[in-house]
């Protein structure tokens, strides 16, 4: 487990890395990333940088995606 103090300090990024043909495969279908956590000065002209501090994935989305 993650010492919760240095979450401040890194950005975890879950990315699409093969779209399913049918069911999702473990450890092929995503791709996790891991990096440092991106500063205000980072951000250029036409981007925004959020701070999430909840996420709420509901089962109900699943039935707008067709599944």
């Amino acid at each position: 487990m993650e010492d919760p103090s240095s979450s401040d300090s890194m950005n975890t990024t879950i990315h699409l890395a093969k779209r399913p043909k049918e069911a999702i495969v473990p450890g092929e279908t995503f791709e996790v990333r891991r990096g440092p956590m991106p500063k205000r000065e980072d951000v250029t002209d036409g981007q925004v940088l959020v701070k999430v501090e909840y996420l709420s994935v509901d089962p109900g989305l699943a039935c707008a995606d067709g599944g």
